[in-house]
């Protein structure tokens, strides 16, 4: 018996049927019977049996069930983990030769994950800061510290063109990432295959004048850092965290030029069957639902912005949305808002329009401390913020996702799988581990790698280890700080 994909979970549980006695009608067991069948007629009566009683599938039928729900790559390997580990709790519960149909289980998910969860590859971390502060004075070209409440004056930047900004972005990280390497090497510490070096920026360190890259200039940041040598083989084991990047999607609205605009459209979609070809009687039109000779339009709405964490590991690249925002996240406190620039809008029908160049796109569409429109599934394997690499499970939280991702007890997003994970990254602009008195959210032992953009950039790493407490930073550079190595926890 072989599974070539997770089976559905209703061919799960009459396959494991089987483990109830031996004389069960599990599927597997149909499947023999069929075979044995004289006729047509009893294979189809051994092939419909009922399914006996299973013992102790519970937590092996959940992840089955939520690996259907998966839709990333990401989401499927973290599934993928925790059905292993409840395939390894379920034989030692129920010790000897495993069942045809669990072990086909168990030779699936480690099939797919080319190692068994546990066995990782890396026994030890290094945590490697880059330093840098996040504000801009627009007058001078400087960085600064941020003003009173720590919100963002200006956006940093190297120039107005976006595309040029995040190519300088880049060649600035690259540099960071030779000084690194180098200064392992200076202050002696220890730099083997074993060894996962773990390479982190602040949050928003890529976005634009307006606060927001379009989105073709952020999807090519890791393919950019990628041509600059993160793929090389001297840094197969290195993990980047880019820091964050905040890209802007253009959301038009069709509406309806002579009706009153009160924040709902009255246009809706329809065939357009009077169209003059099979082509046009397709498509649909936009008609007004008060008038269907009202003149329609279209025109620029605004933008949904969203704050992601650039994840690259070999060959593996992984993106983490942050979930809420907070008021300091963007200039002038206007989380939520659009703020036209200089320019000459038209109204027409009560609507204000222009051209998306000239809104200054600054926050998502969300309130304050709370999620945006794209918020997250509840289980956050799903939502991406834990993933896992070459066997060691991390949760990333973005800044205010660290201490109040959950509105009512304020414990971070990962807080409820804290006890799966290694290492807890939290690039941040004005967060520090354990705010808010939260905890570590890693298990026993594990570490939590801080890097945040206030100022001129600072970092922080803590052991989830008693006492230990905060770790001592190692300079290399004003812009890199090292830390460790530290023991990752089995």
């Amino acid at each position: 018996m072989r599974y070539e994909e997770v089976p559905k979970l209703q061919t799960w549980r009459q396959d494991s049927a089987v483990f109830a006695t031996p004389q069960s009608t599990s599927r597997v067991a149909a499947i023999r019977n069929a075979f044995q069948a004289q006729n047509v007629q009893q294979a189809k009566i051994a092939a419909s049996a009922a399914p006996g009683v299973r013992v102790g599938m519970a937590g092996i039928d959940a992840q089955i069930e939520t690996y259907q729900k998966a839709f990333s790559p990401m989401a499927k390997l973290n599934v993928l983990n925790d059905l292993r580990r409840e395939i390894e709790a379920w034989h030692q519960a129920h010790p000897g030769p495993l069942p045809m149909a669990m072990a086909a289980l168990e030779e699936m998910v480690d099939r797919r994950l080319k190692s068994r969860a546990g066995a990782a590859r890396y026994s030890k971390a290094i945590c490697i800061a880059y330093h840098a502060g996040c504000n801009y004075e627009a007058s001078t070209g400087i960085t600064h510290g941020p003003k009173k409440g720590f919100k963002n004056a200006d956006y940093f930047r190297h120039c107005d063109d976006d595309q040029g900004d995040m190519v300088q972005k880049c060649a600035d990280l690259w540099a960071g990432i030779e000084a690194a390497k180098t200064g392992i090497a200076t202050k002696g510490l220890t730099d083997d295959n074993q060894t996962l070096k773990i390479f982190m920026a602040p949050e928003f360190y890529f976005r634009g004048r307006n606060g927001a890259y379009p989105i073709d200039v952020v999807s090519a940041i890791i393919p950019k850092m990628m041509a600059l040598g993160t793929a090389k083989p001297i840094f197969q084991d290195w993990l980047f965290v880019f820091g964050t990047a905040v890209a802007s999607f253009e959301v038009s609205i069709t509406y309806c030029q002579v009706c009153p605009w009160t924040g709902a459209t009255t246009v809706k979609f329809e065939r357009n069957l009077a169209g003059a070809t099979k082509e046009d009687r397709a498509k649909t039109i936009g008609k007004c639902t008060v008038n269907a000779a009202h003149a329609i339009d279209t025109g620029w709405l605004g933008a949904e912005v969203q704050n992601v964490a650039l994840i690259q590991h070999g060959s593996e690249s992984h993106m983490v949305v942050k979930e809420y925002v907070s008021h300091i996240d963007y200039k002038a406190n206007m989380a939520g808002d659009w703020v036209v620039g200089n320019t000459t809008s038209t109204t027409v029908g009560g609507m204000t329009t222009t051209s998306i160049d000239e809104r200054r796109v600054i926050a998502p569409l969300g309130g304050h401390e709370n999620p945006g429109t794209m918020a997250v599934q509840n289980d956050e394997r799903l939502g991406g913020c834990i993933f896992t690499m070459d066997g060691l499970t991390f949760g990333l939280e973005v800044c205010l996702d660290h201490w109040k991702a959950n509105n009512v007890t304020g414990a971070g997003r990962v807080a409820t799988d804290a006890a799966k994970i290694h290492i807890l990254l939290i690039p941040s602009y004005g967060m520090n581990i354990g705010q808010g008195g939260q905890g570590f959210y890693c298990k026993p032992n594990g570490i939590a790698f801080n890097v945040d953009g206030r100022n001129q950039g600072n970092s922080q790493v803590k052991l989830n280890a008693g006492t230990q407490g905060r770790q001592r930073q190692i300079e290399v550079s004003k812009r890199v700080a090292l830390y460790g190595p530290f023991n990752i926890p089995a």
